[in-house]
């Protein structure tokens, strides 16, 4: 998910001995997500991976760079295809499968919007044009803010400090705020610092795998079923002087009762 510069790299091997000789073209296709149209990969496409008739030894190698569009994505599928040949189809393997990339070193983003939208790349400094997985965002001017259109967003860390509040309101109700980790605490609270969702559409702020919080300042959720959730054990800490409010509407069980146990202490 921080990945860029993406190489898809593999072998073509003809594995079909028979008498067949057929044209057998062989195309690489990638999508960002889980759903919608796949797109081609030019650079990965192969005429003709197959030799013959009665040959099986040739070996087409593939080495292909996806498109910036996949850079920094949460999950990004490729298939490899071939299409019907004229006369019979020929077989081919797919071998020795590499995907690699280069890291992007996190930027840290602050607010510097005020009362204001979390989406307006301005409110960020530096800009935040182009939100990645890899971001590290933070609130430090010791003041009191209101985030309104708050997204579903991945980021790695949330960071409060300098006794600053932020009222967090999603856009959209069931809208989630997903912190996936880097180094050091990855939701942090420091004492004098509060974070409150106060929103009338219902966010849920939780921590991937790996990840952690430390709350030592203040939290209060009201006004819609908001939710705080991780996927391990112990991975999110209320520590003293903190204070925990489940507010006037806020209903149901805030920090879940599905998946890992005993996430928050």
């Amino acid at each position: 998910s921080s990945l860029q510069n993406i190489t898809v790299a593999y072998n073509l091997r003809d594995i079909d001995g028979t008498t067949d000789n057929s044209i057998q073209p062989v195309a690489l296709h990638y999508r960002v997500g889980k759903s919608g149209n796949f797109t081609n990969v030019p650079a990965g496409f192969v005429a003709d991976a197959t030799s013959g008739p009665s040959q099986a030894t040739l070996v087409t190698p593939v080495s292909a760079q996806l498109p910036a569009a996949c850079n920094n994505q949460t999950e990004v599928q490729v298939r490899v295809i071939t299409s019907n040949a004229v006369g019979n189809d020929e077989w081919v393997g797919i071998d020795d499968i590499n995907i690699t990339g280069t890291t992007q070193a996190p930027t840290v983003y602050t607010w510097i919007g005020g009362n204001s939208t979390w989406n307006t790349p301005a409110n960020w400094t530096p800009t935040r044009t182009t939100p990645a997985v890899t971001d590290i965002l933070q609130f430090n001017d010791g003041t009191t803010v209101t985030v309104s259109a708050v997204p579903t967003e991945t980021f790695a860390r949330l960071l409060l400090s300098n006794n600053s509040t932020i009222n967090l309101q999603a856009g959209v109700a069931g809208n989630i705020l997903t912190v996936t980790g880097d180094a050091g605490t990855d939701l942090d609270v420091p004492a004098g610092s509060v974070i409150n969702i106060n929103g009338t559409n219902a966010l849920t702020i939780t921590l991937s795998t790996g990840a952690t919080g430390a709350v030592v300042g203040n939290m209060t959720y009201s006004n819609a079923a908001h939710k705080m959730d991780a996927a391990d054990a112990s991975s999110i800490t209320f520590s003293s002087p903190a204070v925990f409010t489940q507010g006037i509407g806020c209903t149901g069980n805030v920090f879940t009762n599905v998946g890992a146990q005993n996430v928050i202490v």
